[in-house]
């Protein structure tokens, strides 16, 4: 089974190509926080930092959710990320270890993330951290962020903050395989109608689209790679599918962009004769 990480095979799941972080990575990894950061203006001496106090933990067990700030009226227009906020450099890995056992590092378009486990526990998660010492515009898209995936993933956890400030959150690791890699290995890519293909293959293109429209917000560059899809076995012998989003982000768009884009997945996935054939006879469902 394919990892939620990458192409390799390694007996758990499948998420986004990536190779194992090894610690010459992250060694070449490694660079201070630049001044210029995502925005030079957020670093410029003159720019007031955020500074909002909060309750350091002390261990692991006596973590503190971290307390919301209300967002301004007017929000300022979204930064561009700056690559220090994506990069696991090594004076950031020791502050990890407070809280979870890193096992490999995820790419991300905004922020630092990583696949791992809680300290002393067994079940594998999806960690997001936020850099300590950050613009308070950078805090609330981080906080934008965790409000997705709390309204989407059943248990993703409350935004949490190390001793020495980095916030951090986790959602489940899901098992399975990329969208596309299922389907080939499946055969559905050669199916050109309805009639020919399996309840459990109409099922999964059900849930597609089911995910569109069931989602609380809209958000732009999700491509075919940001579904997983997994079987699990049901008694009595009932297999059923089960197809996670993943690589939500902060960006925005509309209903009607994201049922084009699924469209086009569609065409590029399933091939354009069942996909018009399937939207004609499901576009209500």
């Amino acid at each position: 089974m394919l990892s939620e990480i990458g192409d390799v095979v390694i007996r758990t799941d499948n998420d986004i190509p990536q190779e194992p972080l090894i610690k010459n990575d992250v060694e070449q990894l490694s660079r201070p926080l630049s001044s210029g950061g995502i925005n030079s203006e957020f670093y410029s001496g003159s720019e007031k930092k955020y500074e909002k106090k909060y309750e350091k933990d002390v261990t692991p067990e006596t973590e503190k959710p971290f307390k919301h700030e209300p967002a301004e009226k007017k929000d300022a227009e979204r930064p561009i990320f700056d690559s220090d906020l994506k990069d696991l450099d090594r004076n950031l890995l020791p502050k990890i270890a407070e809280f979870a056992v890193f096992e490999e590092k995820i790419p991300d378009r905004e922020f630092i993330s990583f696949r791992g486990r809680l300290q002393g526990e067994k079940k594998k998660l999806v960690f997001r951290v936020l850099k300590n010492n950050v613009p308070k515009t950078i805090v609330r898209l981080f906080e934008k962020l965790h409000d997705r995936e709390k309204s989407y993933y059943k248990d993703c956890s409350s935004i949490r903050q190390t001793a020495s400030g980095e916030l951090y959150f986790y959602r489940p690791f899901f098992e399975g395989e990329l969208l596309e890699t299922y389907v080939k290995r499946t055969g559905l890519h050669k199916k050109f109608r309805l009639k020919d293909i399996s309840a459990l293959d109409l099922e999964l293109m059900l849930e597609l689209w089911r995910i569109i429209y069931r989602l609380k917000f809209s958000f732009d560059g999700f491509d075919k790679d940001s579904f997983i899809v997994g079987v699990q076995w049901r008694l009595p012998l009932k297999r059923e599918i089960d197809v996670k989003l993943i690589n939500i982000n902060t960006s925005e768009s509309d209903k009607q962009a994201m049922e084009t884009k699924m469209t086009e997945i569609f065409q590029e996935i399933f091939g354009e004769n069942l996909t018009n054939e399937f939207k004609k006879q499901f576009r209500n469902h």
